[in-house]
């Protein structure tokens, strides 16, 4: 896809002008409307951008990104379902990380419908959620030898590589807390269109010229319905028990996602004329169809 900003123009606007890159580095969390997010990157970006799926590399973590992102000088942008924290120190560099919150029941469903239609896939999620319903999917995701998929999510890919039983402690909670305090480019799924106007805002004094209107991706459920209805729909289909269950292994994320709401709430306040730039924002992916 042809970039919207040459590569010229960008090595002109980056860091405002100064000598330093900048790159956002979007910690890509499954069923967390990540696919748009990237679309919207590689518009901007085209050849810029990476949607980086070497994950044996990447969950090196900074000892492989690092290097990685000073060899390949043109990456302006980089996705990944298995970035790992903390993100490295590059010399000349700004690390803008943007990462997707959602509402962890809510998302649930999504997961599980999604790993359904993965008729050829040999995961062991998609294996399960074609061979299960939604109820029996649920126990065994919650089962500790299994993974965190929709266990405390969004905390343990807030925090450095924990072990896969390990329980989230407050101290590690309060960690999560501190890093998403950090992430320059924090968004809710649930306001989408909102969280690109901030990460436009973030972004502009590095790319006068971004624009992340765009068109949605991955997309299998229906957007009209609310977050409360879709919850609804599905508790009339599992136990009470299995309920009770993925609110217990949900909690710190629960919490997290309180917390990102108030910082999300913070942040649009600061935006000067955010309601015209919202208008604004939404009129252009109207145009992008």
């Amino acid at each position: 896809m042809k970039s919207s900003l040459s590569f010229s123009k960008r090595e002109r606007v980056a860091s405002g002008g100064a000598k330093r890159r900048a790159i956002i580095v979007h910690n890509h969390i499954f069923k967390n409307a990540g696919s748009s997010v990237d679309w919207a990157l590689s518009r901007n970006f085209g050849e810029g951008f990476l949607d980086h799926r070497d994950d044996l590399n990447m969950r090196r973590g900074a000892e492989y990104l690092g290097p990685f992102l000073q060899e390949n000088g043109h990456i302006l942008a980089v996705s990944s379902h298995h970035l790992t924290l903390p993100l490295p120190a590059v010399d000349n560099t700004v690390l803008l990380n943007l990462m997707m919150f959602r509402h962890p029941i809510e998302r649930v469903s999504s997961v599980y419908h999604y790993e359904r239609k993965q008729v050829t896939a040999s995961t062991s999620g998609a294996i399960h959620a074609r061979e299960l319903g939604l109820d029996d999917y649920i126990v065994w995701r919650m089962r500790p030898d299994v993974g965190r998929t929709i266990r405390n999510f969004h905390a343990a890919r807030s925090l450095p590589p924990i072990r896969p039983r390990q329980a989230i402690s407050e101290s590690m909670e309060r960690d999560a807390r501190n890093q998403l305090m950090t992430t320059p480019m924090l968004g809710l799924v649930e306001n989408f269109d909102e969280s690109m106007v901030l990460f436009e805002e973030v972004l502009s004094p590095y790319y006068p010229a971004i624009d992340l209107s765009y068109t949605r991706q991955n997309v299998n459920q229906d957007i009209q319905q609310s977050r409360e209805d879709r919850i609804e729909a599905m508790r009339k289909v599992i136990s009470d028990r299995t309920y009770q269950l993925l609110m217990e292994n949900n909690a710190v994320d629960m919490r997290l996602y309180e917390f990102c709401q108030g910082l999300f709430d913070e942040r649009v306040k600061k935006v000067i004329d955010f309601d015209r730039k919202l208008a604004g924002f939404r009129q252009r992916c109207i145009n992008n169809h």
